[in-house]
């Protein structure tokens, strides 16, 4: 069964030639207020995990920080490579203090062509 093609409302419906056809009114995004966001990330988790009940990572953390900085990293290159550069990144740098306190030269050396930047940056409060 074939659809008919839904026309475009042209102008303001009075007969304007050549009008621009009027665009959908945009959705804002709804703000969580910040006492909310725990119950709302639970409640985000809990979906995920019956949507994906075997879901896991190829990722090696122990910590949550570790995890969100192992996935800054994947963005930039390979699991396999970031499971080599974390073990010593995290002995280096155990937290997010330390992280954010790190000389980026000393970062870079460690992880090499991943973002040193994105990880000094995350790990500011």
């Amino acid at each position: 069964m074939k659809r008919k093609a839904a026309k475009a409302k042209v102008g303001s419906g009075k007969g304007e030639a050549g009008a621009e056809p009027r665009a959908a009114p945009v959705r804002k995004a709804r703000r969580i207020a910040k006492n909310a966001i725990g119950p709302y990330a639970l409640e985000v988790f809990s979906r995920l995990r019956r949507e994906y009940p075997d879901a896991h990572t190829e990722l090696d953390y122990e910590t949550p920080l570790q995890l969100a900085i192992a996935t800054i990293l994947s963005a930039q290159c390979t699991d396999k490579r970031v499971n080599m550069v974390t073990p010593l990144l995290f002995r280096t740098f155990p937290t997010a203090t330390s992280l954010a306190d790190a000389p980026p030269e000393k970062l870079e050396e460690i992880i090499k062509k991943t973002k040193a930047s994105s990880l000094i940056l995350m790990s500011h409060e």
